[in-house]
């Protein structure tokens, strides 16, 4: 018997994501996942398991998924979600059909972590359609949504500039009482942050804070992106300040950003204080950071810098 069927006592397992834009191992930060002393029900959950931690790579994916059918391990909503993911992030748009087939067949009913997997596939992929009919679906199986469901379909909505779209979602969030959290924020916060509308930005900001969330790395690159490129150095500086205080890593990466963005007004002193404030957090420059650097200094005639970060780039073997 599927486990989709049983109705044990259950368990949740937790696992850490990844902050980029719709991160699809984001969709099963929470997993359950029935517990009953049944040889097949450990052997199954083993196998999910082995299957969670090896998603990213889809041949070990498949691999264990041949084992399962040459064991005669029956397949449950919880092993296919985990199989639809993998196939989402490798792009296997064949392989998604043939396991939404495969659920059909064997009267599988999909749960949200299956509809999130989907409705973010085909939103990344644009197909608005799709995401339209699996929405309709999972209200017809009467499967409720939650927080990764919406946004993954804000996401999906921006992408194609459906703001009235993104309003009819977060109404229904409303209705729901489900509150938006940090990714709902990041994705706002992207989209107008690419239009440069700071009234936008300012009031998404303001809402944030009202509802007590923390802004997480990617929060921090999209204002620093957008508050440097508009050279409101002074935000610039308050926002790397606050990523501090927040004991949030800054990686090359960002150090790359904040001295392009002092760069350009030729602030060579704060440029100088980031150097050493990356040098006290360990932060190990990479070619990027030299390439900018050395522009930054070149630019502003101080050949003699540019000459030791190109000795550096020698010594630490940075081509």
């Amino acid at each position: 018997m599927f486990l989709n069927r049983l109705q044990p006592r259950l368990f949740s397992c937790a696992l850490f994501v990844r902050s980029r834009p719709l991160n699809q191992t984001q969709l099963f930060s929470t997993r359950q996942y029935p517990l009953r002393d049944d040889p097949k029900i450990a052997v199954q959950k083993d196998y999910l398991f082995r299957m969670m931690r090896c998603e990213k790579d889809l041949d070990q994916v498949r691999a264990l998924q041949q084992e399962m059918i040459n064991r005669k391990i029956p397949f449950n909503v919880y092993i296919y979600s985990t199989l639809l993911n993998a196939h989402a992030d490798a792009g296997d748009i064949q392989g998604l059909l043939r396991l939404r087939d495969e659920m059909k067949q064997l009267e599988i009913q999909p749960n949200t972590v299956t509809f999130n997997t989907l409705i973010s596939f085909y939103g990344r992929k644009g197909d608005m359609e799709a995401v339209s009919n699996l929405r309709k679906e999972m209200k017809e199986l009467k499967i409720e949504p939650n927080i990764i469901t919406f946004n993954a379909l804000i996401e999906s909505n921006l992408k194609k500039e459906d703001l009235a779209g993104v309003r009819s979602i977060k109404n229904e969030m409303t209705d729901l009482g489900i509150q938006p959290d940090i990714v709902t924020f990041n994705h706002l916060l992207n989209y107008y942050a690419k239009k440069g509308d700071l009234n936008q930005i300012n009031e998404l900001r303001i809402e944030l804070k009202n509802l007590g969330l923390v802004p997480t790395k990617q929060t921090f690159d999209i204002l620093i992106g957008l508050y440097g490129n508009k050279g409101d150095l002074f935000t610039v500086d308050l926002l790397r300040e606050q990523m501090i205080d927040l004991k949030i890593t800054l990686d090359a990466k960002l150090y790359n950003r904040l001295f392009s963005c002092f760069g350009k007004k030729g602030d060579l002193n704060t440029i100088y204080k980031l150097r050493a404030e990356m040098k006290k957090l360990n932060v190990k420059p990479d070619v990027y950071v030299y390439n900018t650097l050395i522009d930054c200094y070149g630019t502003n005639g101080d050949i003699e810098t540019v000459q030791i970060l190109q000795r550096e780039m020698i010594r630490f073997n940075i081509e």
